[in-house]
């Protein structure tokens, strides 16, 4: 706070004020009576301290962080609301230690969010790191970049052994990584997965179709069925007539067999 307030036009008044107290306001008799002087009846050297009182004040206020300025707002001597705020900052300590212990628990259970871009994947994982290099908390780079490869989602895989490929993760960063894969996202997106649920109800119509989409399993709860984009109606449209929503038979095709 000292060097910010130097900087400033009668910083050393400033910081007087902070250490010493404000302007002891000098008075006047009139009529018999004594009263504080009005600011307009000040003298120029007592009108700037009265001045510098009120941008210290301000000063300080504008720096606190929500939670200590609701304590101390209600302090308009700027001694007493400095000396409130360091009684008060006492116990940084252990909440910079708590912070850490928070901050380490988020990244280990930093997780991909359901329909979120890469890049706005990359953005919370970049503000993680930030946090925590604010509190000089040390994580190996390798350890960073395994991080944001292995949380990224399925349909990112094929892509994420390339980068392990090609890549030194001990040397890279998060920002490198980010701009590799950007350049395929296209690609990533045309992929799209479909879950189809135990026992499938195939009417007899449609039963020869079993083979092909693997869709009734006894030994899974769930089949894992990836189709390229330009196949996604076609599903959809068996879908609905497994399931009893179209009568008019239909049959899929697709250029390229299924990946299952």
């Amino acid at each position: 706070m000292e060097l910010y307030m130097m900087n400033r036009q009668h910083g050393r008044m400033i910081l007087e004020l902070i250490e010493n107290g404000p302007l002891l306001w000098p008075t006047i008799e009139e009529n018999g009576v004594t009263r504080p002087k009005k600011y307009s009846e000040l003298s120029a050297t007592k009108a700037i301290q009265a001045n510098c009182d009120v941008k210290a004040t301000s000063i300080i206020l504008q720096g606190l962080p929500p939670e200590v300025y609701a304590l101390v707002s209600n302090h308009k001597v700027t001694k007493e609301l400095w000396e409130r705020i360091q009684l008060l900052m006492q116990g940084t300590s252990l909440t910079k230690q708590e912070r850490e212990c928070k901050l380490y628990d988020e990244f280990d259970k930093f997780a991909y969010k359901k329909g979120e871009s890469l890049r706005e994947f990359y953005l919370r994982f970049s503000l993680l790191l930030n946090d925590m290099n604010i509190y000089n908390m040390k994580l190996e780079q390798f350890q960073v970049n395994t991080k944001f490869l292995n949380t990224l989602p399925a349909e990112w895989s094929k892509f994420v052994t390339d980068v392990n490929l090609v890549r030194d993760l001990h040397m890279t960063n998060v920002d490198h990584l980010h701009a590799y894969l950007g350049q395929h996202e296209f690609h990533a997106n045309k992929t799209i997965v479909l879950y189809f649920p135990k026992l499938f109800p195939l009417g007899p119509d449609v039963h020869g179709l079993e083979t092909d989409l693997v869709i009734h399993t006894e030994k899974t709860e769930m089949m894992r069925v990836v189709v390229e984009m330009e196949c996604v109606g076609k599903i959809a449209d068996l879908f609905d007539k497994a399931t009893g929503k179209h009568e008019a038979d239909q049959h899929l095709s697709c250029a390229d067999p299924l990946p299952i």
